[in-house]
């Protein structure tokens, strides 16, 4: 069997949702028949660990931390195929890899715009396969949840991030951000829209490494203003008359002082996050930097029972149906106070038992796991 034998590094995240990723490809990869082993990600002996252990695939969610030598990735130096599967924008993690061209190393990204996004601008080819979720949280829908809704997340107020940046930046690079916060939205090219920017503002003489340095800079900033500035709109849509809980660290105070009935809870694991999923009625999600993927709440969401409103992207609107497996709202117009309070109780229950039956059927780490197989086998040779 080609790939028999995989070594799995343990990744390092915020409430251990890395590991359970992780431990959910290792059983599905065990159900499949191949030989899986999960081993800490530890910079200092991995090395070893892969001379020892000779495995047929190196796998890591969003690649492995610093570890090469002498210049060296790891899988060039020992020669091993390396799968990195990037659950975050790849801009984030890229900086990973000494040589991410390297015929050793397979990069599979959950968000079709982030595959386009390493083709256009760095040259490279990825597999896109779309995050899953695990039967082994599999919840039976029910009418008794004590919670009518739920959110996980973090959340800084836009205005926060906006004197952070200020403080932060110097008067030209903050002008730069508050130019990009006004003009970009998520889905047109970052890049374009920095240099159009750029050439309106009269700046010229950048060469093009320090554009690469400016560019990634403002990406993070602009990517957290954004992001943040369409949670506060949605949580103040959320109905005020609902039992509601969040989860993650934040300045929730800030938008939910007037809700007469919510919970605020601070980050907790992941599986602590499932259990919160499977006693509640619906789960709100809002994935703003998915432009043409989703985040991996949907599916387990809708595999512990509750139902999921969510915002959309071109590639949710092609596997899930509207108001049959799930309900679109707009990140930009969110309603959800009207959106929530319209779903009557049977209509919940129906749309969550279609949704969490459409999940188990085609959206398992299982199902991941296969399609990766058969992209290995035919780009690998």
């Amino acid at each position: 069997m080609r790939f028999r034998k995989w070594l799995l590094v343990d990744g390092v995240s915020q409430y251990g949702v890395l590991n359970d990723f992780t431990a959910s490809v290792a059983a599905s990869l065990e159900e499949l028949g191949f030989e899986a082993k999960m081993v800490p990600g530890l910079v200092n002996t991995l090395a070893t660990l892969v001379q020892e252990e000779k495995p047929d695939v190196l796998f890591a969610f969003n690649g492995m931390q610093n570890v090469w030598e002498d210049g060296v990735d790891l899988f060039d130096r020992l020669e091993v195929l390396s799968v990195a599967w990037l659950v975050d924008d790849p801009r984030y993690h890229m900086g990973r890899f000494l040589n991410p061209a390297s015929r050793y190393l397979r990069l599979v990204c959950i968000d079709r715009a982030h595959v386009n996004w390493l083709k256009d601008k760095q040259g490279l080819t990825a597999l896109f396969l779309p995050h899953a979720g695990d039967a082994r949280y599999l919840t039976s829908v029910d009418r008794n949840r004590p919670i009518d809704v739920f959110f996980a997340g973090t959340f800084t107020t836009p205005i926060n991030i906006q004197k952070e940046a200020q403080q932060k930046m110097s008067k030209t690079i903050y002008l730069l951000f508050c130019d990009l916060i006004d003009i970009y939205q998520y889905g047109i090219d970052f890049e374009e829209t920095l240099t159009a920017i750029l050439n309106a503002r009269f700046i010229h003489g950048i060469n093009e490494s320090e554009f690469r340095v400016l560019r990634d800079f403002l990406w993070m900033w602009v990517d957290r203003y954004l992001r943040n500035a369409q949670r506060e709109k949605m949580l103040k849509s959320l109905p005020k008359n609902a039992r509601i809980v969040v989860s993650g660290k934040g300045e929730w105070e800030a938008v939910l002082a007037d809700f007469p009935d919510v919970v605020i809870l601070p980050p907790l694991s992941f599986p602590d996050l499932i259990s919160l999923m499977q006693q509640s009625k619906v789960v709100v999600n809002l994935s703003s930097f998915h432009t043409d993927g989703s985040h991996e709440r949907i599916y387990y969401a809708l595999i512990a029972g509750a139902a999921v409103i969510t915002n959309p992207s071109p590639f949710l609107r092609e596997v899930f149906k509207d108001g049959e497996h799930v309900v679109y709202y707009d990140p930009e117009a969110p309603m959800l106070d009207e959106i929530i309070c319209s779903l009557n109780e049977t209509y919940r229950l129906l749309m969550a038992e279609q949704g969490q039956r459409f999940v188990l059927a085609n959206h398992t780490w299982k199902h991941r796991l296969g399609s990766l197989i058969e992209w290995l086998k035919c780009v690998h040779n």
